[in-house]
């Protein structure tokens, strides 16, 4: 990385990917821990105040003094605008672990908000004679639910509640294997 005013960095909760902002404008990006640095992607020149992270690191948000908050979904390999300043000072951004709530602060005060609608991914795990169940805690609740037929419409809620595993912000689901074809998925 350059020597630069750099003014934040944030990690992955497993510290593999990470971003740095600067005031100078840059924007780097690490997907092994920091050993190599890259310019990340296509993000505009700006004084790059704070950066933020989803717990696995695949969307990040920058935000600068002025101007306008970005966000990826590539890890910062590329970059989208997302919402203007409207004229105020940024000083810090903080993102919810699946990367879809945002807030920033502003100097002089306010805190400003900016969400949307999370599209957890559900993973599925073997432990011993069970299943693991699990998905990046959203920013907003989801209900974990299963059902035999992929072409009824009962799907039932699963009785046991997630347990937050804090080493990766996932929320997990333990079951039993069933005898029969079962089917899962979360219902906001």
């Amino acid at each position: 990385m350059p020597p630069t005013a750099w003014t934040s960095v944030a990690a992955s909760a497993d510290g593999l990917k990470l971003v740095a902002v600067s005031a100078s404008g840059l924007v780097y990006r690490s997907v092994d821990g920091g050993s190599v640095w890259a310019s990340a992607g296509d993000a505009p020149l700006a004084c790059w105040r704070s950066v933020a992270s989803s717990a696995d690191g695949s969307k990040p948000a920058i935000a600068p003094a002025y101007g306008t908050v970005f966000t990826s979904t590539n890890s910062g390999a590329s970059w989208v605008p997302r919402a203007p300043s409207n004229g105020f000072n940024l000083t810090s951004i903080a993102s919810s672990a699946d990367g879809n709530k945002l807030l920033v602060s502003a100097y002089g005060g306010g805190i400003y908000a900016w969400q949307s609608t999370p599209e957890p991914w559900l993973n599925i795990s073997s432990a011993g004679s069970d299943f693991v169940l699990s998905w990046l805690m959203p920013a907003m609740p989801f209900v974990l639910q299963e059902n035999t037929e992929l072409t009824t419409t009962s799907w039932t809620n699963v009785t046991s509640p997630p347990a937050l595993n804090l080493t990766n912000l996932q929320n997990q689901v333990i079951v039993s294997r069933p005898v029969d074809h079962r089917f899962y998925r979360l219902k906001h």
